[in-house]
């Protein structure tokens, strides 16, 4: 596939971001498991000679703190925490402060940051021009942003202390801005709000499966708005960066927050491989080739190599741990080869088509992703294993283009899964907000001539709902929905059309649903959307393997969000909006399966609003789609969205960020 391919081994949790002033639950997706990290020699700390930190060193902590305003690509305004570290001129914060926790979120459009903010005569302001963002790690949650020639001189980085090095029930001093503006505001002041402290005491050090250092458990201290602020001995030496807090069931906060380690900045700064992705396979001769791309965190361009072991294993075993050293084989694995990968800083990805036989039944292609810098000659991360896009396809020109039988009908079923996080929920509520939708579809469709001649329409789809199945889970705890809404889509479901107009490249421009119960429309929306979604435009020409084509189209998006409203109203308020995607496709290749010849095509775009829409919407829509070959129709099709939205009278007021899933599943014709 295209960007990003397909990302291996993620892990989900739920959790709650401390960021901007208010709860933001974030669907954090750390690597499956996590790589350790790059050991970086880090001066022990001082021994504190009190309970609490001296007045000199409390300053030195304060004097380092920065509180970040993030404008999104969307145009909503959110604020966290971050501190000088690591470098002279160099702030630590976190990835989801700076908006790119995401796979696939556009970069701010505007970052200011404020250097003693509050504070008569000495707060500095430095606006987005002097901001450059070196670094974001996903995986762990990070960012690394560089202030350009500064105007005066800042405050020097805090030292680094190592996080294992740290003891139960040890007192900390949690740095950040809780509450933002907010708090300033409360205070009867206009600027932005001065720097906060707060006790707090080490409850844990959480490790991974592979006994890794994944997070330095805390009790209480971090709040809303701590984001990205460090977590400090009372020597004055940085522990942790503030990342999240957690829920318990009833999604109320329970005062249990979490770190990042500090072993995982030095090993940002110092450079290594993040995560992995695969492409999708193709025949090579009598073996199988698959693209391969390891993805890097490489701030001071101090990678020297980056490569991967590969081999042949048994689909259900267990990854190999990561290390210094290379993990021996099982006696299953088969065809273990060593493969370099070109690095490419720029954009600080390395990637080589990878060779394997063709794959026995019960069995898997495995990765395991190493990286060399100036500190460490070879750092292994977990062995991952391979999505390789299905079974390979055979590179060779084709045509692609339009040819749908008529009147032939066919079954057609539809999933939608969307993870929403709402940030302006919790800061009217005081509680996080975090819901994730599911809907199944199942309908019958036909393909025939248009009733009526319109500009740009040569087939007419017609679609017959037959099934839709809503579930919710509300902060990680499944969330019945009300009863009034299953009575409503019993009553709504029978009779529920749709028809759209397709051009004779294969889009759907225009749609409409009809319902004999009105209030039922907002639950069939997303089937119309989402099979415009999955249309394929076709060159309607004969293209040669990895060609691309591109389009700029027109999609009906909707999101329900009577999970966020006070009381379960009996139908959802849906924000409507037309998304603008501007998409790229390509040619993989071909390959039989069920039957019929299938090209495999790859999807990656951008999605905005489109122009004059109410809704602000930034993002990114990727994935894989199949073209029976034959009639041109697209069989199965599984696309991704990552997007931040605010909507609101007069201009975005209230922000969400998410992501939708989508997987089409086409029947044969009758």
């Amino acid at each position: 596939m295209s960007k990003p391919a397909r990302r291996i081994a993620l892990g989900l949790a739920l959790v709650v971001a401390a960021a901007g002033g208010f709860a933001v639950a974030v669907l954090f997706l750390p690597p499956s498991p996590v790589p350790s990290p790059t050991p970086v020699p880090i001066p022990l700390p001082v021994p504190a000679t009190s309970s609490t930190p001296t007045t000199d060193i409390l300053a030195r902590m304060k004097a380092a703190a920065v509180f970040f305003e993030i404008e999104s690509a969307s145009g909503i305004i959110t604020s966290g925490s971050g501190w000088f570290g690591g470098e002279p001129n160099w702030i630590v914060t976190n990835a989801h402060v700076l908006g790119r926790l995401r796979e696939g979120t556009p970069p701010p459009a505007r970052m200011t940051a404020f250097v003693n903010p509050g504070v008569t005569g000495k707060q500095i302001e430095l606006p987005h021009a002097k901001l450059r963002v070196l670094a974001v790690d996903r995986d762990m949650d990070l960012g690394i942003v560089e202030v350009l020639n500064p105007p005066v001189p800042l405050p020097a980085p805090l030292p680094l202390r190592p996080s294992a090095t740290l003891t139960e029930l040890e007192p900390l001093v949690v740095v950040g801005f809780p509450g933002g503006r907010r708090l300033a505001e409360k205070n009867r002041r206009t600027d932005p709000p001065m720097v906060s402290v707060a006790a707090t005491t080490v409850g844990g050090l959480r490790r991974d499966s592979f006994d890794n250092l994944f997070a330095v458990q805390v009790q209480g201290g971090i709040l809303h708005g701590s984001s990205g602020g460090p977590v400090c001995d009372l020597a004055g030496n940085c522990v942790g960066v503030a990342a999240r807090v957690d829920l318990d069931h009833t999604a109320r906060l329970t005062g249990i927050g979490y770190a990042v380690p500090t072993e995982y900045i030095a090993g940002l700064i110092a450079g290594r491989a993040g995560w992995a992705s695969a492409g999708q396979g193709y025949v090579s001769g009598k073996a199988v080739a698959v693209p391969v791309t390891v993805h890097c965190h490489d701030p001071r361009r101090k990678l020297t190599a980056v490569g991967v072991v590969a081999w042949v294993g048994d689909a259900d075993a267990p990854p190999r741990p990561p290390g210094t050293t290379r993990p021996p084989p099982t006696p299953a694995d088969a065809d273990e080869t060593e493969v370099p990968l070109q690095y490419d800083p720029k954009s600080q990805t390395a990637s080589a088509d990878v060779t394997f036989p063709r794959l026995p039944a019960g069995r898997a292609y495995w990765v395991q992703p190493w990286y060399s810098n100036a500190l460490v000659p070879r750092q292994y991360l977990a062995a991952v294993k391979l999505d390789a896009g299905g079974p390979p396809v055979t590179r060779r020109a084709t045509e692609l283009a339009v040819k749908y039988p008529l009147n032939g009908k066919r079954a057609v079923q539809l999933k939608r899964v969307i993870e929403l996080t709402d940030a302006d929920g919790s800061e009217s509520s005081g509680l996080p907000t975090a819901v994730r939708y599911s809907t199944d579809f199942a309908a019958t469709e036909r393909v025939t001539k248009p009733m009526r001649v319109e500009p740009g329409t040569a087939f007419t789809r017609t679609f017959t709902l037959e099934l839709l199945t809503p579930r919710r889970v509300r902060n990680g705890f499944p969330d019945a929905l009300p009863a009034p809404l299953f009575d409503l889509i019993r009553k709504g479901l029978p009779g529920v059309t749709g028809s759209a107009s397709q051009s004779a490249f294969g889009e759907m421009p225009r749609g409409a649903m009809e319902s004999k119960v009105p209030e039922f429309a907002p639950f069939a929306a997303p089937l119309l959307s989402g099979l415009q979604s999955a249309s394929i435009p076709l060159p309607n020409k004969t293209v040669e393997p990895l060609a691309a084509w591109h389009a700029v189209r027109n999609v009906r998006w909707s999101i329900p969000t009577e999970g966020f409203d006070a009381g379960p109203p009996v139908a959802p308020t849906v924000p409507e909006t037309t998304l603008r995607e501007t998409v790229t496709y390509t040619y993989f290749g071909l390959r039989d399966r069920a039957g019929r010849t299938e090209a495999v095509v790859g999807v990656n775009g951008v999605v905005a609003p489109r122009p004059g829409a109410a809704v602000a919407v930034s993002g990114s829509v990727w994935g894989e789609a199949t073209v029976d070959l034959e009639s041109g129709e697209v069989m199965t099709a599984d696309l991704h969205r990552s997007f931040d939205l605010g909507f609101g009278p007069g201009g975005p007021k209230r922000r969400w960020s998410g992501t939708e899933e989508l997987s089409l599943r086409r029947g044969a014709a009758e």
